[in-house]
């Protein structure tokens, strides 16, 4: 009989090869294509994750970095579940609207020069280089706290990083408000020091049911080679990798489950596209093309025409207050879960919908 701890390390390899196989097809739910078996066989699988995962937490109980928002806490001092946060920052982003810079509209059609205008605050106005940081913190949250992830720390780099990220919300709000720095996220009483692995929930039971439901799923999926023979498009190329991963954990052949991203760490480095992701990197090059090689972030104070792009100068967007005032969060979220030593435990299923939105918000950001 293997003893507690390689019985943990065993259910916790399954749990975040299942999870990160449902999480590469979400929504799967209300995919075309799939047979009414292959339906019922992830639905019984995404069943278990989610209640082997599920949140215990009451009033007055600390805030878990694994599961719950940092920066905030809900009423009846009830710490806020990272699904509850996302699903309020898209709604909130949903009904601010959105406006894009004319800049480019206005070289294709210079007859409406003198027609666009910005009111005075109605907007903030940005250069492409701070839209673009903002949406790769958002892109980082996604893949941080995709269900699967295994246990992480942030390494003590991250520090410098952290303090950029909130100064970056702090300009942003500040165009607005005229308030100057804010007191730096993270450190309230709340946070729990260390997160509670929730796979020492699982007992044996537990852990034979999860083995036999992910074997179901994980069977429903061909092979990469035979989805490409078959042009079937109806399933993720990374989904069949995924599924063949589960496999192999499920005949005790893989020790290292989490595909996603190669080698990158994400206790040292953002999860979110680079040639050098590095804490360190990425707080260089945030702090040179935000603070040193383009302007402040503005609001108008008067009438102001839009101005068609030219070459050589800054590519403006133009952000709307309620989109400043989610982002501005997002950042201080971000800011708060890279102080070095923080500690999360393997990401369950319930982060779905937290990775889901923030992966369409880095959208909504880059398509501004």
């Amino acid at each position: 009989m293997p003893s507690e701890g390689k019985a943990r390390a065993e259910y916790e390899r399954l749990y975040s090869a299942a999870a990160w196989m449902l999480a590469l097809e979400h929504p799967w739910s209300r995919k075309r294509g799939w047979s009414q078996e292959r339906m019922t066989a992830w639905c019984d699988l995404a069943r278990v994750l989610a209640s082997d995962a599920r949140d215990t937490s009451g009033p007055g109980d600390p805030s878990d970095p694994t599961r719950h928002l940092l920066t905030r806490r809900g009423p009846g001092d009830q710490p806020v579940p990272l699904a509850g946060a996302a699903r309020d920052w898209w709604a909130r982003l949903e009904g601010a609207g959105q406006f894009r810079h004319p800049g480019y509209v206005l070289l294709d059609h210079p007859e409406i020069y003198g027609d666009v205008a910005f009111e005075p605050g109605s907007c903030v106005i940005v250069t492409d280089r701070w839209v673009s940081a903002v949406a790769r913190v958002t892109a980082d949250l996604e893949r941080r706290l995709a269900p699967g992830l295994p246990a992480c720390e942030i390494a003590p780099e991250a520090g410098t990083l952290s303090v950029t990220l909130h100064e970056i919300a702090d300009h942003l709000r500040g165009a607005i408000t005229g308030r100057g720095p804010t007191p730096r996220p993270g450190r309230a009483s709340w946070v729990a020091s260390t997160p509670e692995p929730f796979a020492t929930r699982a007992d044996t039971s537990r852990r034979e049911l999860l083995r036999e439901v992910a074997r179901r799923a994980a069977d429903q999926i061909p092979s990469r080679e035979r989805l490409i023979a078959a042009k079937d498009r109806s399933v993720g190329r990374k989904t069949a990798l995924a599924a063949q991963t589960l496999r192999r954990v499920l005949a005790g052949e893989e020790d290292q489950p989490w595909r996603d991203r190669g080698t990158m760490d994400p206790g040292h480095a953002l999860m979110a596209g680079s040639r050098d992701p590095s804490f360190r990197s990425m707080d260089e090059k945030f702090r040179r093309e935000l603070f040193g090689e383009s302007p402040l972030p503005r609001v108008p104070v008067e009438r102001e025409y839009a101005e068609p792009y030219r070459p050589g100068e800054p590519l403006w967007k133009a952000l709307v207050p309620g989109t400043v005032d989610v982002v501005a969060e997002i950042l201080d979220e971000a800011a708060a879960r890279l102080e070095p030593g923080r500690s999360t435990a393997m990401v369950g299923y319930d982060a779905q919908v937290f990775s889901h939105l923030c992966g369409r918000i880095t959208d909504r950001l880059f398509g501004l």
